[in-house]
């Protein structure tokens, strides 16, 4: 970014936290394409509608919320940059979230109250959507910690369980996020 439209930017954030609107509304409209980009990472074989819908709503909550924490005093990382991070950090927060409602295909059908039961179908199928994609791009240990992450437990017990070290587990981690991210990217295109 060349220093005259960084300095724009800077003057934007300045204007919107001494609450004009405008200036919030140029910045949503100068990185609505960073939040689109980050929102096709999500196939539309796993997010309904109303997924995706609140996922943009988050997204902007979270862009709004980067404009009011970003220091402008800095000089290393952009504002662009400074966004994008702060929004990537929600969509993996919200694969985690989806993950998680993935596991409820293995409940028994009693505790689905779907009236119409094309939602039960439409929900199933983007349920095994989501659980092929995992099973495909994880290794065995990648799936072990992962769906001992998904229930909630931290690195240390998760080392604790599988006899691992607490880095290994991390370092899965980290390998899990990439390769999922890399995979909804795949299925995007």
């Amino acid at each position: 970014m060349s220093d005259v439209n960084k300095i724009e930017i800077n003057d934007l954030i300045s204007a919107t936290r001494v609450g004009s609107e405008e200036a919030l509304k140029e910045l949503i409209v100068r990185y609505k394409p960073l939040m689109r980009s980050l929102l096709s990472k999500y196939p539309e074989s796993v997010l309904s509608h109303e997924d995706a819908e609140d996922i943009k709503q988050e997204l902007l909550i979270v862009f709004c919320n980067a404009v009011m924490k970003y220091d402008l005093s800095q000089t290393e990382v952009d504002f662009g940059l400074y966004a994008k991070i702060c929004m990537e950090r929600l969509l993996v927060s919200q694969l985690r979230a989806l993950s998680r409602r993935v596991k409820v295909e293995q409940m028994p059908d009693e505790i689905f109250h779907f009236d119409d039961p094309s939602l039960r179908i439409i929900e199933g199928e983007r349920i095994r959507e989501m659980w092929k994609l995992i099973d495909e791009n994880l290794s065995a240990f990648e799936s072990a910690v992962w769906n001992l992450h998904l229930s909630g437990k931290g690195s240390m017990d998760i080392a604790t369980q599988l006899g691992r070290e607490v880095k290994s587990i991390d370092n899965a981690l980290c390998r899990i996020r990439a390769k999922l991210r890399k995979a909804l990217r795949g299925q995007v295109n």
